[in-house]
């Protein structure tokens, strides 16, 4: 385990592990731990703890926590704050690591969780005042995140609903592409704006750091204008992979926020340099312009929310982009002359990369190229056609907004499934209740004028959640909020069988969790060992997410945070 003690930089608090013979277990923690969690060695010495033995607050933290969690190696979680202690909250992360099974030893997860005093990082009253902008951005974020991703479903289902159609001429299929990509940007900015205000963990994974800066300069060349933008020798095509860990959408919105700031500081045109100036430990990528240069005095404030020298400016560009790099654990550095120009890098540790492979390894620009996503749209269609008729559901489909609605339909269908769709929940419920056959999936909204998801689910409990035929049923609750805004709300319905889709989600990710859920059928599920508030027949997904194995064929989400093209 002493990789991941380096990676936690020596912060390690709690270390967990689970196993399908023990389930979670805390096995070890710190000084520092004693103190916050009112943790005691056993008597025996040991400091392995079963999970009924923990203290209540903990038990529960952890256990909210494991559900969130993504198998990612690095990972933000939720503060922690003690319910009857004064003490601050506590920023948290956790460090994950799969031991496989070997020598007759079974395979293990291990999740090293981390915590930090929120009082270091708010060390004066500016601190204290930006943090209360933060939590202003964060109420933003979550008030726009719902509608604004739901606008981006509709048109994303649509537009890969026409792509999965074979005849398609290339002229429209390199249109429909490029509709998929800007709707990945914006969910993904959507995305950065949620994780930069901690309303949203931010799922790291190992990438090609190459992908990530062509796509950039690909979306930012868009808009150039009278602008260049000169990619380093590291970023050429030619150039062999740069494997990096962090999230991607959230990174890739960084940079793009850079390239924008390096051109409106050129208002006459200009060439932006976007180098590589890292190593094998840290990824260092800067982004280069000869605009007039930012003066002293405002180089104390950049990074405050909602400061700006921009007539337009929002003030939250580089606020963000600060907030995203403090959560992979790295800074952004700025140097700039006026007059001469200003170079601002994006700095954090690059992770472990030795055990990485690249898929499209001979062809760096393989996962962006328009005939490669038209030939996955395709594979994903084939493959759903020679799946076995017992493998293709009917599917309730409830959604106020036609266009989200017909989307998905189309989608679903093209998968090989047969759809009901209906506009209201109530006419939804009423073919529940006098229709013979019941569907094998239940996809509703969450946010609808009059009846919303939660009380669909609610009057499906009463109504027909005790009728034998409806007792495979899975449902699917659809929103363009993040995951996490449903804990409490999974938890209330734990006796259903209940996912979360979280949207925008792809054609390959809908496929993905309605294969999960057919697998999930043919098991007998008991989760009454895995976590202390779990009960029998409880089933957690959310979709946009690979599953972790867990105990009794059980899952704990991760979100797939690469564009969904």
């Amino acid at each position: 385990m002493q990789d991941l003690l380096d990676r936690a930089g020596g912060r390690v608090e709690l270390l967990v592990r689970f196993s399908a013979a023990k389930g979670y277990e805390l096995v070890d923690w710190n000084r520092a731990a004693i103190d916050l969690f009112d943790l005691e060695v056993s008597a025996d010495g040991k400091n392995t703890l079963e999970w009924s033995l923990l203290p209540v607050p903990l038990a529960e933290y952890l256990s909210k926590a494991l559900q969130i969690v993504s198998g990612a190696p690095e990972e933000a979680l939720p503060e922690y704050k003690h319910p009857s202690k004064p003490d601050p909250n506590y920023f948290a992360k956790v460090f994950y690591q799969l031991v496989s099974a070997q020598d007759g030893q079974e395979e293990e997860h291990w999740y090293f969780f981390c915590f930090q005093s929120s009082v270091s990082l708010l060390d004066n009253s500016q601190g204290a005042v930006n943090q209360k902008k933060l939590e202003t951005i964060g109420e933003l974020a979550s008030g726009v995140a719902h509608d604004f991703n739901n606008l981006i479903m509709g048109i994303q289902s649509n537009a890969e609903a026409m792509l999965a159609r074979p005849e398609i001429p290339e002229p429209a299929r390199d249109s429909l592409v490029n509709i998929i990509r800007a709707c990945s940007t914006g969910a993904s900015l959507t995305r950065s704006l949620l994780g930069y205000a901690k309303r949203q963990p931010l799922a790291m994974t190992p990438f090609n750091l190459v992908d990530l800066v062509h796509d950039a300069a690909r979306i930012a060349g868009v808009a150039a204008g009278n602008y260049h933008i000169a990619l380093g020798k590291e970023f050429q095509e030619k150039s062999g992979p740069l494997i990096v860990v962090g999230c991607y959408s959230s990174l890739s919105h960084c940079l793009l926020n850079l390239i924008k700031n390096a051109r409106e500081a050129m208002p006459e045109g200009g060439t932006i340099h976007v180098d590589w100036e890292g190593n094998d430990s840290m990824t260092i990528v800067t982004v280069r312009d000869h605009g007039a240069g930012i003066p002293e005095a405002d180089l104390t404030h950049i990074f405050e929310p909602f400061f700006s020298t921009k007539k337009q400016g929002t003030g939250l560009g580089l606020a963000m982009v600060r907030g995203i790099l403090n959560q992979h654990s790295g800074t952004v550095e700025i140097r700039s002359t006026v007059g001469m120009g200003t170079s601002v890098s994006l700095v954090w540790p690059r992770g472990e990369i030795t055990a990485v492979s690249l898929k499209a390894k001979d062809n760096p620009d393989a996962r962006r190229s328009t005939h490669n996503i038209f030939k996955r749209s395709q594979r994903i269609i084939m493959q759903a056609q020679r799946m076995p008729a017992e493998a293709h559901f009917l599917i309730y489909v409830i959604d106020d907004d036609d266009l989200v609605r017909d989307g998905l339909c189309s989608l679903l269908m093209h998968l090989g499934h047969r759809t009901e769709s209906y506009r209201q929940p109530e006419v939804a419920l009423q073919a529940l209740l006098s229709k013979d056959a019941s569907p094998e999936v239940v996809i509703v909204d969450y946010n609808m004028p009059g009846m919303n998801g939660a009380q669909f689910i609610s009057r499906y409990i009463t109504a027909v959640a005790d009728n034998p035929k409806h007792k495979n049923t899975q449902i699917l609750l659809m929103s363009g909020l993040p995951p996490s805004h449903f804990q409490d709300f999974m938890s209330e319905f734990d006796q259903l069988k209940l996912g979360i889709l979280e949207k925008p989600f792809s054609l390959e990710t809908l496929r993905k969790k309605l294969t999960n859920i057919q697998d999930i059928r043919k098991l007998s599920i008991n989760l009454s060992g895995l976590l202390p508030k779990a009960k029998v027949g409880r089933i957690v997904t959310v979709t946009n997410q690979q599953s972790l194995p867990q105990k009794n064929g059980a899952s704990v989400a991760h979100t797939d945070d690469h564009p969904g093209v």
